[in-house]
């Protein structure tokens, strides 16, 4: 049902979106919400997959990379490209990201989940200043 939701989310909100020629601010914000509640299903789908799939350490660990990858690739594109709203959402999911491993996994995960998942993301955010 998540998957379905977010498919049509996502198809509705890019139809709006190639299809407002006037400029309408209607159409538009309809089209932004539309794809950001996609956005959110789809998150929301990759954390209940990892978690029902996946053990524990790995379930939490993999859907974090996940996240991290696809805010940076936001904030990289939005940067390029000067569209603040795509910048704002990787800047948001990076932020989520980095304070839900400082405040809730810190103290959830084992010793060497917690070691490999701070790792890889903190390898992630420093590659990304460089670039």
């Amino acid at each position: 049902i998540l998957t379905v939701t977010m498919l049509v989310l996502l198809l509705v909100g890019r139809y709006l979106q190639r299809k407002n020629t006037s400029n309408n601010k209607y159409t538009s914000s309809i089209s932004a919400i539309l794809l950001i509640a996609a956005i959110s299903y789809a998150t929301a789908l990759v954390w209940l997959i990892s978690q029902a799939v996946l053990m524990p350490a790995i379930a939490t660990m993999i859907p974090l990379f996940i996240y991290t990858i696809f805010g940076i690739a936001a904030f990289v594109i939005g940067t390029i490209s000067a569209n603040k709203s795509i910048r704002l959402i990787g800047i948001i999911y990076v932020s989520r990201v980095v304070a839900r491993l400082l405040l809730i996994d810190v103290w959830d995960m084992e010793l060497v989940g917690r070691i490999v998942t701070f790792l890889g993301v903190g390898i992630m955010l420093m590659s990304t200043a460089f670039i």
